[in-house]
């Protein structure tokens, strides 16, 4: 009993970490070549399948957990920019920052 259970870990292993590979250097190829999400998530979609159909559910479903953050993370454009686009953005910051100078410059001269 206990060896099928091992040969059956072991083919799930197999089969999670060759996908695994295989969602590597798909990611890899696209982000190097640029490739837009869409594609991206048809080739992941291409490379889960086979996948699925060898094996089973337990070693198919953390690649297409993989397959989802994959993309989110590499393809995705960023949600939040910290960037300071605005001209006044920049007037605030420098405002606020010389507010503070001035505050401390105060406080020096008074002796505190």
């Amino acid at each position: 009993m206990m060896r099928n259970q091992t040969a059956n870990f072991r083919n799930l292993a197999a089969q999670f970490f060759l996908g695994s590979i295989a969602l590597a250097l798909v990611s890899l190829v696209f982000f190097w070549l640029q490739v837009d999400l869409a594609s991206t998530a048809s080739a992941y979609l291409m490379v889960i399948v086979p996948f699925s159909l060898m094996g089973s559910f337990t070693a198919s479903a953390p690649l297409a957990i993989m397959a989802f953050a994959g993309p989110a993370y590499c393809f995705a454009p960023p949600i939040f920019d910290f960037r300071i686009e605005a001209p006044t953005g920049g007037g605030v910051v420098i405002q606020l920052g010389g507010r503070q100078q001035s505050h401390h410059l105060k406080r020096d001269e008074q002796g505190e």
